[in-house]
């Protein structure tokens, strides 16, 4: 009863999200045209019409490309959203182009829109699409990863914290610095995102960035488990294999303690 409940209210606000983004499109919100256009497109919570979703995606296009540095990002990003990803999710409003995404989602992290930053960084990072993609496929780029991930981690990303650290770690875009990796390692682990402190305890484990300690490797990995419904401590099993109860013991105290500091 309860989960057809919560179906039903997640439908409702759905629905209600649909006709908000298309009063707001009829009065010119570029961003609720290109949300609209794609609710068309599906027939999420609107009608499946593709003439109308394409009547939506040109109004936002023009706009856009009339006033690029318009709105505060959102649009800039939906509309790199749908070049990025193309008619795999979308059901082909527009045939997947990296190039015009990568455009578009990169003048929404100028805007200051803290996704799109992190999004950008982690394209540059990992790179994007295939050889057979070519020339839209999007090359990997450090400098221009950390550029943005600095930026993104500065306001509040935790990915971007994270994924800094490892740029930092494996001096990739910048100088090889274990004492800010493990520094942006701890900052994401303390806005509770679960990579941090894992990274941590791979450090600790490994010794790598810091001088190895398997009770504190135990420790962060407990605390990336409590952080992480879905890790099953595997880690901390094997770990337990080369330490005494007593440390055991130190490494769950010590966990506790910095849980209930960051709870």
């Amino acid at each position: 009863i309860g989960v057809k409940k919560d179906k039903r209210e997640t439908e409702y606000w759905e629905k209600m999200a649909a006709e908000t983004y298309l009063s707001a499109a009829i009065q010119g919100d570029v961003h609720a045209q290109l949300e609209t256009a794609l609710r068309y497109n599906d027939g999420t919570y609107l009608p499946e019409d593709k003439e109308e979703a394409m009547k939506w995606y040109n109004k936002a296009l023009t706009s856009l490309r009339n006033n690029p540095g318009q709105g505060d990002g959102r649009a800039q990003y939906s509309l790199g959203t749908i070049y990025m990803t193309g008619e795999h999710y979308y059901g082909g409003i527009v045939p997947k182009n990296y190039k015009q995404g990568m455009m578009w989602l990169e003048k929404a992290a100028e805007l200051g829109l803290v996704k799109a930053q992190e999004r950008v960084g982690m394209y540059y990072d990992f790179g994007s699409g295939h050889y057979y993609d070519a020339p839209n496929f999007i090359l990997r780029n450090d400098t221009k990863a950390v550029k943005w991930y600095t930026l993104a981690a500065e306001n509040g990303s935790r990915a971007a914290l994270q994924n800094l650290g490892n740029m930092y770690s494996d001096g990739e875009g910048v100088a090889k610095d274990c004492n800010k990796a493990m520094k942006l390692y701890m900052r994401s682990a303390e806005l509770g995102y679960s990579e941090g402190p894992w990274s941590i305890a791979i450090n600790y484990r490994d010794g790598t960035c810091v001088e190895k300690n398997i009770v504190k490797a135990y420790m962060w990995f407990i605390i990336a488990g409590a952080q992480d419904i879905s890790s099953d401590f595997s880690q901390c099993h094997l770990l337990s294999e080369e330490m005494t109860p007593s440390q055991i013991t130190d490494a769950e105290y010590m966990a506790r303690e910095w849980l209930t500091m960051h709870d």
